[in-house]
């Protein structure tokens, strides 16, 4: 538990260190009518243009109300949610394969360059918050093996991130794949 902690603590400071230099920047193309010239991001209403998508209107809802339209609180959300799917990588490396790969591939998901938009870029936080729910859903999935009552759990995950973006219908085709890549792990019925 402890070195899991300090593997945690690494991956995160890793994350902090690639990604904090983003703080100060601008708003940037579709953050600008997205958020800065939106003046509904702030209200209620907000909700109405997308129903379907209020898991990710919610954190830009609560930002503006709690610091206002300003660049860093926005990207500081999408690092922390960078941050915990680094988290979540590591568990599910660790879960399939070993802490040592977990430790691997969880560092190099904190520092790689390719996800620098949907960190750096305030309109790609959906991916980063998408991302999180999938992640935590297919980690409660392979811990249901164990406790059933977390196979609820995935699938409110599951619905969370449907309702975070669309692109969340991979999910299904996920756990169908990780049933065949580890069928002996996974000994139960989807």
């Amino acid at each position: 538990m402890l070195e899991n902690r300090f593997y945690l603590a690494i991956i995160g400071i890793l994350a902090i260190a690639v990604y904090s230099n983003s703080l100060g920047n601008d708003f940037l193309s579709d953050d600008i009518p997205g958020i800065l010239e939106n003046p509904i991001i702030d209200k209620w209403e907000i909700f109405l243009t997308n129903p379907l998508g209020f898991f990710g209107i919610l954190p830009k809802f609560i930002i503006a109300n709690i610091f206002g339209k300003v660049p860093w609180a926005f990207r500081t959300v999408n690092i922390l949610f960078h941050i915990e799917n680094c988290f979540l990588i590591y568990f599910l490396a660790d879960i399939l394969l070993n802490k040592r790969i977990a430790l691997v591939t969880a560092l190099l998901a904190s520092s790689h360059p390719i996800l620098t938009e949907s960190i750096t870029w305030i309109a790609g936080g959906g991916y980063a918050q998408y991302t999180f729910f999938i992640l935590l859903g297919i980690s409660l999935y392979l811990l249901s093996v164990k406790k059933e009552r977390l196979y609820y759990a995935s699938l409110i995950s599951f619905l969370i991130a449907l309702l975070t973006s669309e692109k969340a219908m991979a999910f299904p085709f996920i756990l169908v794949s990780l049933h065949l890549s580890y069928p002996k792990l996974l000994n139960k019925k989807i």
